[in-house]
């Protein structure tokens, strides 16, 4: 049985030319994220849902007690732990990144992790990661959402795409004098 080894790509620190766009990314993606939650809360709390682009994109504050499109409703401590896990293993692998597009992209799922994560742990009316999102952007016939939502999203998209690019994350990196 073989043992699980860490990829060593460049034996670099945390901060090195390839993860920086992983971590202002992250750092962007949740400041904004808690920006235009508190905002929401301030502002939309005991409101109506209302229209901010006509009828495309309406502000509809809710407690999410789920996951997108509030799946695993009422498995808040679960979900809480799943994004431990994931930020942890982002945090773990990003010596071993070899992309910088892979670090942007896991740098839009750490910020969205991070921010609903908090909102987890700081919204509870329970136990501890008990906690609800805190949604507030409805696009029609769309489930409620937020920001973080919206990076995680498009973090899978871009997995995707670099998958299908076949860019690895992790890895040797190439030799560039070969071409």
């Amino acid at each position: 049985m073989r043992r699980f080894e860490r990829p060593q790509a460049s034996g670099l620190s945390l901060w090195n030319p390839i993860t920086k766009p992983l971590w202002i990314t992250a750092l962007a993606v949740l400041i904004l994220d808690r920006v235009t939650k508190v905002w929401a809360v301030a502002a939309l709390t005991d409101q109506p849902p209302r229209d901010f682009i006509g009828s495309i994109l309406r502000l509809h504050l809710i407690g999410n007690a789920g996951a997108a499109f509030s799946v695993g409703m009422g498995r808040s401590a679960l979900l809480s732990a799943f994004a431990f896990f994931v930020i942890g293993a982002i945090i773990y692998f990003a010596t071993s990144l070899i992309s910088k597009r892979w670090a942007l992209t896991l740098g839009l799922v750490l910020g969205g992790a991070l921010g609903n994560l908090i909102d987890r742990i700081t919204q509870s009316k329970g136990g501890f990661l008990e906690g609800e999102v805190i949604d507030f952007l409805e696009l029609p016939h769309w489930p409620i959402f937020n920001l973080a939502d919206i990076a995680v999203s498009t973090a899978a998209v871009l997995a995707i795409i670099l998958s299908i690019k076949n860019i690895l994350p992790t890895g040797k990196r190439p030799d560039r004098r070969l071409g």
